[in-house]
């Protein structure tokens, strides 16, 4: 095999490798009241995951923008 076809294989390689790279993990923000809320909408990125433990109250300043995919997880309470 020549040096050209070897720096080919492994170029190749190196392309594949990034194409079928395990996706990153989410990060879970536990949000927790206004403040923590404000802090992962500020640093969470696509599919991470912002879990509610209970009642947040909002107060004060509008909310950052959201422009990314996020996972909202929270408690489901039915009530009768």
């Amino acid at each position: 095999m020549t040096l050209r076809a070897e720096s080919d294989v492994l170029v190749c390689a190196a392309v594949a490798s990034a194409l079928f790279a395990a996706p990153a993990a989410a990060t879970t923000f536990n949000v927790t009241d206004d403040a923590s809320l404000r802090a992962a909408l500020t640093a969470a990125g696509n599919g991470d995951v912002l879990s509610f433990a209970g009642n947040v109250v909002v107060a004060g300043d509008d909310l950052p923008v959201i422009q990314k995919n996020l996972m909202i997880e929270g408690l489901s309470l039915i009530h009768i």
